[in-house]
């Protein structure tokens, strides 16, 4: 798999974390230790792709994206980290939406987190 779709669920997985663990992803191993791995430079493949199978994945993207139904729309307030991972890529030739659509498999998940991450960011 290509760099930038490791590189954009890296900055997915820093604009969905929470507040007091900071830009880590909790990680089991193969014997059910609980540990947290830093988003930034230690992220894997393996770290990536069990992030994706997550089953409260989508319910995050959507309380980020939208916030409460039963509340009164709030600030989105996107970590810094994720803001500083994203400028660093933005004028990257291969992270652009055009790229991720080329790719044979898995480009309609990489497509729309590519829009999801840069309709946040226009916001």
């Amino acid at each position: 798999p290509p760099g930038a779709v490791l590189d954009l669920i890296r900055i997915v997985c820093l604009m969905i974390g929470s507040e007091e663990r900071g830009d880590k992803v909790t990680y089991y191993n193969r014997i059910g230790v609980k540990s947290y791995v830093d988003v930034g430079s230690n992220m894997t493949w393996e770290h990536a792709v069990k992030v994706l199978r997550r089953p409260w994945l989508l319910r995050r993207l959507r309380s980020v994206a939208a916030g409460p139904a039963g509340r009164i729309p709030r600030r989105l307030h996107l970590p810094y980290a994720a803001i500083q991972a994203y400028r660093a890529h933005r004028h990257d030739p291969q992270f652009t939406l055009a790229t991720f659509k080329r790719m044979k498999k898995g480009n309609r998940a990489c497509v729309q987190l590519m829009t999801w991450s840069t309709s946040l960011m226009i916001v």
